[in-house]
């Protein structure tokens, strides 16, 4: 489901060369989405079409980098019609099949959690270039939201990593 993860981690990743600035956190809450989450410092916000298993979906991202980790937050509306009436857990089990084939990296560790109130998943990833991905995701209605780390060996342990991904949050719309 997360066809183009792949794409996305690398763009993230080419940026890590970038120096690591002091951290000013601030919350980033998209307009009309209804979720929010603390970024370690000045987000650069892009757009792009990905192709899913569901057709062609447009995912918006927030990312920063700080020496070498990228911090990303995206989201995604999936179709009505694809979600009508289908559980939770399948859907996020597709978008963690489909986040690890996309980067063909191994899943490490998965925790099936509750955020807000809804089903949600944590999931460790390592890359084939040594890389680590630290990614928390939940639907919220038809809405895909990701709070995603990249870095170096250990980064799931850092206080930054656990405070990013911990601060993802269903808020009003």
């Amino acid at each position: 489901m997360l066809r183009g993860l792949g794409i996305l981690l690398l763009v993230a990743c080419a940026s890590l060369s970038k120096p690591a600035a002091a951290q000013t956190w601030a919350e980033f809450r998209p307009e009309g989405i209804g979720y929010s989450v603390e970024m370690p410092g000045e987000w650069t916000l892009t757009t792009q079409d990905v192709a899913t298993a569901v057709g062609t979906i447009k995912v918006y991202m927030a990312t920063v980098s700080a020496g070498s980790r990228a911090f990303m937050t995206m989201y995604s509306r999936y179709p009505d019609e694809y979600l009508r009436g289908r559980p939770v857990a399948p859907v996020l089990d597709g978008a963690r099949d489909g986040a690890v084939a996309n980067i063909k990296g191994k899943l490490r560790s998965e925790e099936k959690l509750v955020v807000s109130d809804l089903e949600a998943r944590h999931i460790i990833i390592d890359t084939p270039q040594g890389l680590v991905v630290v990614d928390r995701f939940f639907l919220v209605q038809s809405t895909m939201v990701q709070a995603l780390v990249a870095g170096p060996s250990n980064i799931e342990n850092e206080a930054d990593t656990k405070r990013f991904v911990g601060s993802l949050k269903v808020v009003p719309r």
